[in-house]
Protein backbone atom coordinates (compact mmCIF):
# COMPACT_ATOMS: atom_id res chain seq x y z
CA UNK A 1 0.00 0.00 0.00
CA UNK A 2 1.46 3.05 -0.82
CA UNK A 3 1.21 6.52 0.87
CA UNK A 4 -2.23 7.87 -0.81
CA UNK A 5 -4.13 4.36 -0.44
CA UNK A 6 -3.47 4.95 3.31
CA UNK A 7 -4.13 8.59 3.20
CA UNK A 8 -7.60 7.53 1.84
CA UNK A 9 -8.56 4.62 4.24
CA UNK A 10 -7.61 5.90 7.18
CA UNK A 11 -10.91 8.47 7.32
CA UNK A 12 -12.83 5.16 6.66
CA UNK A 13 -11.87 3.27 9.45
CA UNK A 14 -12.51 6.12 11.64
CA UNK A 15 -15.82 6.29 10.43
CA UNK A 16 -16.24 2.72 10.24
CA UNK A 17 -15.41 2.64 14.39
CA UNK A 18 -17.72 5.32 15.13
CA UNK A 19 -21.08 2.82 13.58
CA UNK A 20 -19.90 -0.40 14.97
CA UNK A 21 -19.80 1.73 18.26
CA UNK A 22 -23.19 3.07 17.70
CA UNK A 23 -24.27 -0.22 16.81
CA UNK A 24 -22.98 -1.76 20.03
CA UNK A 25 -24.59 0.84 22.69
CA UNK A 26 -27.98 0.61 21.11
CA UNK A 27 -27.68 -3.43 21.33
CA UNK A 28 -27.21 -2.91 25.30
CA UNK A 29 -30.49 -0.59 25.35
CA UNK A 30 -32.38 -3.43 23.85
CA UNK A 31 -31.34 -5.80 26.65
CA UNK A 32 -28.02 -7.68 25.84
CA UNK A 33 -26.82 -5.55 28.79
CA UNK A 34 -28.88 -7.61 31.59
CA UNK A 35 -29.67 -5.55 34.90
CA UNK A 36 -29.96 -7.67 38.18
CA UNK A 37 -33.51 -8.25 39.26
CA UNK A 38 -35.29 -6.88 42.34
CA UNK A 39 -35.84 -9.09 44.78
CA UNK A 40 -39.19 -11.06 45.48
CA UNK A 41 -42.05 -9.78 47.58
CA UNK A 42 -43.71 -11.76 50.31
CA UNK A 43 -46.14 -13.14 48.76
CA UNK A 44 -49.20 -15.15 50.33
CA UNK A 45 -50.91 -18.74 49.13
CA UNK A 46 -53.99 -16.44 46.68
CA UNK A 47 -51.08 -15.02 45.10
CA UNK A 48 -49.41 -17.94 43.92
CA UNK A 49 -52.04 -18.82 42.07
CA UNK A 50 -51.74 -18.23 38.75
CA UNK A 51 -53.66 -14.92 37.09
CA UNK A 52 -56.23 -15.90 34.76
CA UNK A 53 -56.12 -14.60 31.34
CA UNK A 54 -57.37 -11.13 30.88
CA UNK A 55 -61.04 -11.54 29.00
CA UNK A 56 -61.18 -11.35 25.22
CA UNK A 57 -63.02 -7.66 24.30
CA UNK A 58 -65.94 -8.65 21.77
CA UNK A 59 -66.43 -5.32 19.96
CA UNK A 60 -69.60 -6.82 18.42
CA UNK A 61 -71.29 -8.02 21.62
CA UNK A 62 -70.04 -5.50 24.12
CA UNK A 63 -72.93 -3.89 25.82
CA UNK A 64 -72.35 -0.79 28.14
CA UNK A 65 -72.97 -1.27 31.80
CA UNK A 66 -76.78 -0.91 33.31
CA UNK A 67 -75.82 2.42 34.48
CA UNK A 68 -74.59 3.91 31.76
CA UNK A 69 -77.36 6.39 31.42
CA UNK A 70 -76.15 7.68 35.21
CA UNK A 71 -72.51 8.14 34.25
CA UNK A 72 -73.90 10.30 31.12
CA UNK A 73 -75.57 12.70 33.67
CA UNK A 74 -74.74 15.35 36.00
CA UNK A 75 -73.27 14.53 39.15
CA UNK A 76 -73.89 17.72 40.53
CA UNK A 77 -76.60 18.82 42.77
CA UNK A 78 -80.00 16.99 41.88
CA UNK A 79 -83.74 18.76 42.80
CA UNK A 80 -85.50 16.69 44.98
CA UNK A 81 -87.87 13.94 43.09
CA UNK A 82 -91.42 15.05 42.49
CA UNK A 83 -93.74 13.36 44.74
CA UNK A 84 -97.67 12.90 43.50
CA UNK A 85 -99.82 13.44 45.65
CA UNK A 86 -103.41 11.78 45.15
CA UNK A 87 -106.24 14.51 44.14
CA UNK A 88 -107.96 15.98 47.10
CA UNK A 89 -111.66 14.83 48.06
CA UNK A 90 -113.95 17.24 46.81
CA UNK A 91 -115.66 19.41 49.58
CA UNK A 92 -118.92 18.24 50.60
CA UNK A 93 -122.00 19.78 49.41
CA UNK A 94 -122.74 23.14 50.54
CA UNK A 95 -125.29 22.56 53.42
CA UNK A 96 -129.20 23.22 53.29
CA UNK A 97 -129.68 26.55 54.76
CA UNK A 98 -133.50 25.73 56.35
CA UNK A 99 -131.86 22.55 57.30
CA UNK A 100 -128.83 24.35 59.40
CA UNK A 101 -131.19 27.13 60.80
CA UNK A 102 -133.75 23.84 62.29
CA UNK A 103 -131.00 22.38 63.71
CA UNK A 104 -129.45 25.76 65.47
CA UNK A 105 -133.06 27.15 67.00
CA UNK A 106 -131.91 28.36 70.92
CA UNK A 107 -135.14 30.24 71.51
CA UNK A 108 -137.41 27.93 74.29
CA UNK A 109 -139.85 25.72 72.92
CA UNK A 110 -143.43 27.13 74.63
CA UNK A 111 -146.74 25.04 75.32
CA UNK A 112 -148.96 28.33 74.30
CA UNK A 113 -152.34 28.56 73.37
CA UNK A 114 -151.60 32.19 71.53
CA UNK A 115 -148.68 29.90 69.95
CA UNK A 116 -150.72 27.34 68.37
CA UNK A 117 -152.90 29.75 67.14
CA UNK A 118 -150.27 31.11 65.29
CA UNK A 119 -148.86 28.39 64.07
CA UNK A 120 -152.47 27.35 62.59
CA UNK A 121 -152.79 30.74 60.91
CA UNK A 122 -149.44 29.83 59.15
CA UNK A 123 -149.67 26.57 58.13
CA UNK A 124 -153.05 27.19 56.67
CA UNK A 125 -151.84 29.82 54.20
CA UNK A 126 -149.03 27.36 52.44
CA UNK A 127 -149.01 29.70 49.51
CA UNK A 128 -148.29 32.53 51.57
CA UNK A 129 -145.47 30.77 53.00
CA UNK A 130 -144.21 29.13 50.02
CA UNK A 131 -143.77 33.35 48.50
CA UNK A 132 -142.46 34.54 51.73
CA UNK A 133 -139.74 31.79 51.80
CA UNK A 134 -138.33 32.39 47.89
CA UNK A 135 -138.70 36.32 49.31
CA UNK A 136 -136.05 35.38 51.58
CA UNK A 137 -133.99 33.84 49.15
CA UNK A 138 -131.56 36.35 48.38
CA UNK A 139 -130.65 37.75 52.09
CA UNK A 140 -131.45 34.80 54.61
CA UNK A 141 -128.23 33.70 54.29
CA UNK A 142 -126.53 36.66 55.00
CA UNK A 143 -128.46 37.45 58.29
CA UNK A 144 -127.83 33.99 59.61
CA UNK A 145 -124.09 34.36 59.41
CA UNK A 146 -124.14 37.68 60.82
CA UNK A 147 -126.44 36.04 63.91
CA UNK A 148 -124.02 33.63 64.03
CA UNK A 149 -120.87 36.13 64.23
CA UNK A 150 -122.84 37.53 67.16
CA UNK A 151 -123.45 34.30 68.55
CA UNK A 152 -126.94 35.34 68.79
CA UNK A 153 -129.88 32.67 68.25
CA UNK A 154 -130.85 31.73 64.49
CA UNK A 155 -134.48 32.22 65.06
CA UNK A 156 -134.27 35.78 64.66
CA UNK A 157 -133.28 34.97 61.10
CA UNK A 158 -137.19 34.51 61.08
CA UNK A 159 -137.91 37.72 62.68
CA UNK A 160 -138.34 39.66 59.50
CA UNK A 161 -141.21 36.85 57.81
CA UNK A 162 -143.18 38.75 61.06
CA UNK A 163 -142.15 42.64 60.69
CA UNK A 164 -142.11 42.72 56.69
CA UNK A 165 -142.68 39.46 54.67
CA UNK A 166 -138.97 39.56 53.75
CA UNK A 167 -140.10 42.46 51.78
CA UNK A 168 -136.71 45.10 52.40
CA UNK A 169 -139.27 48.08 50.30
CA UNK A 170 -142.20 47.43 52.85
CA UNK A 171 -143.67 50.01 54.63
CA UNK A 172 -146.32 50.26 57.17
CA UNK A 173 -148.77 53.17 58.34
CA UNK A 174 -146.65 53.95 61.61
CA UNK A 175 -143.94 54.95 58.93
CA UNK A 176 -141.36 52.02 59.97
CA UNK A 177 -139.91 50.79 56.73
CA UNK A 178 -137.30 47.89 55.55
CA UNK A 179 -136.61 43.96 56.73
CA UNK A 180 -136.92 44.63 60.22
CA UNK A 181 -139.15 48.23 60.28
CA UNK A 182 -137.45 51.06 61.75
CA UNK A 183 -139.29 53.94 62.44
CA UNK A 184 -137.20 56.87 61.73
CA UNK A 185 -136.88 57.92 65.05
CA UNK A 186 -134.79 54.28 66.20
CA UNK A 187 -133.45 54.00 62.83
CA UNK A 188 -131.57 57.38 63.12
CA UNK A 189 -130.74 56.36 66.72
CA UNK A 190 -129.00 53.07 65.38
CA UNK A 191 -127.03 55.19 62.88
CA UNK A 192 -129.58 54.42 59.85
CA UNK A 193 -128.84 57.16 57.81
CA UNK A 194 -132.63 58.53 56.03
CA UNK A 195 -132.34 61.36 53.10
CA UNK A 196 -134.27 62.13 49.96
CA UNK A 197 -131.76 59.97 48.33
CA UNK A 198 -131.24 57.11 50.67
CA UNK A 199 -133.07 55.54 53.48
CA UNK A 200 -130.74 53.02 55.73
CA UNK A 201 -134.41 51.19 56.91
CA UNK A 202 -134.03 49.83 53.41
CA UNK A 203 -130.19 48.86 53.31
CA UNK A 204 -130.61 44.75 54.16
CA UNK A 205 -126.60 45.20 54.95
CA UNK A 206 -126.98 48.40 57.37
CA UNK A 207 -130.60 47.65 58.88
CA UNK A 208 -129.22 44.21 59.39
CA UNK A 209 -126.57 45.75 61.87
CA UNK A 210 -128.73 48.06 63.06
CA UNK A 211 -131.40 45.55 64.21
CA UNK A 212 -128.72 43.36 65.74
CA UNK A 213 -127.52 45.54 67.31
CA UNK A 214 -130.52 46.86 69.36
CA UNK A 215 -131.54 43.28 69.71
CA UNK A 216 -128.30 42.94 72.17
CA UNK A 217 -129.13 46.33 73.65
CA UNK A 218 -132.34 45.29 74.77
CA UNK A 219 -131.21 41.59 75.27
CA UNK A 220 -128.45 43.25 78.19
CA UNK A 221 -131.58 45.85 79.49
CA UNK A 222 -133.63 43.15 80.38
CA UNK A 223 -131.25 40.60 82.35
CA UNK A 224 -130.39 38.50 79.34
CA UNK A 225 -134.43 37.98 78.65
CA UNK A 226 -134.76 37.32 74.95
CA UNK A 227 -138.33 36.76 74.94
CA UNK A 228 -138.67 40.49 76.65
CA UNK A 229 -135.95 41.95 74.66
CA UNK A 230 -138.24 41.02 71.39
CA UNK A 231 -141.73 42.62 73.25
CA UNK A 232 -139.39 45.69 73.69
CA UNK A 233 -138.37 45.40 69.66
CA UNK A 234 -141.93 45.58 68.97
CA UNK A 235 -143.39 48.08 71.34
CA UNK A 236 -140.49 49.88 73.05
CA UNK A 237 -138.46 49.17 76.11
CA UNK A 238 -140.64 51.70 78.00
CA UNK A 239 -144.03 49.61 77.55
CA UNK A 240 -142.00 46.26 78.74
CA UNK A 241 -140.73 47.90 81.78
CA UNK A 242 -143.60 49.53 82.71
CA UNK A 243 -146.05 45.72 82.68
CA UNK A 244 -143.07 44.31 84.69
CA UNK A 245 -143.45 47.03 87.11
CA UNK A 246 -147.28 46.53 87.04
CA UNK A 247 -146.84 43.01 88.57
CA UNK A 248 -144.46 43.46 90.75
CA UNK A 249 -146.53 45.91 92.37
CA UNK A 250 -149.34 43.02 92.31
CA UNK A 251 -147.34 39.82 92.99
CA UNK A 252 -147.48 38.52 89.72
CA UNK A 253 -144.99 36.79 87.31
CA UNK A 254 -142.87 38.98 85.39
CA UNK A 255 -142.41 36.60 81.92
CA UNK A 256 -143.77 37.61 78.90
CA UNK A 257 -146.56 35.20 79.21
CA UNK A 258 -147.87 36.90 82.60
CA UNK A 259 -147.32 40.68 81.22
CA UNK A 260 -149.77 42.84 80.09
CA UNK A 261 -148.50 44.63 77.09
CA UNK A 262 -150.82 45.85 73.78
CA UNK A 263 -152.02 43.65 72.20
CA UNK A 264 -149.83 43.18 69.16
CA UNK A 265 -146.79 42.56 71.08
CA UNK A 266 -148.79 39.65 72.60
CA UNK A 267 -149.01 38.48 69.16
CA UNK A 268 -145.93 39.45 68.27
CA UNK A 269 -143.54 36.86 70.30
CA UNK A 270 -145.73 33.66 69.77
CA UNK A 271 -146.33 34.52 66.01
CA UNK A 272 -141.94 34.19 65.70
CA UNK A 273 -142.02 31.11 67.68
CA UNK A 274 -144.55 29.64 66.03
CA UNK A 275 -142.71 30.29 62.42
CA UNK A 276 -139.75 29.12 64.19
CA UNK A 277 -141.92 25.80 65.19
CA UNK A 278 -143.34 25.37 61.88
Amino acid sequence: MNVDTARVLSPLRAATGIVVLTALFALGGCGLITRPAPPPAASSAADNEPEPPPPEADTATAQPPEDWQALDQDTGPQPPPVVTQAPAAPPPPPEDLWQRLRTHFSLPDVDNARVERELHWYATHEAYMQRVADRARPYLYYIVEQLAARNMPVDFALLPIVESAYDPFAYSRGRAAGLWQFIPSTGKRFDLRQNWWYDGRRDVAASTRAALDYLQYLHNKFDGNWLLALAAYNSGSGAVRYAIRKNERRGKPTDFWHLDLPRETRAYVPRLLAVRDL
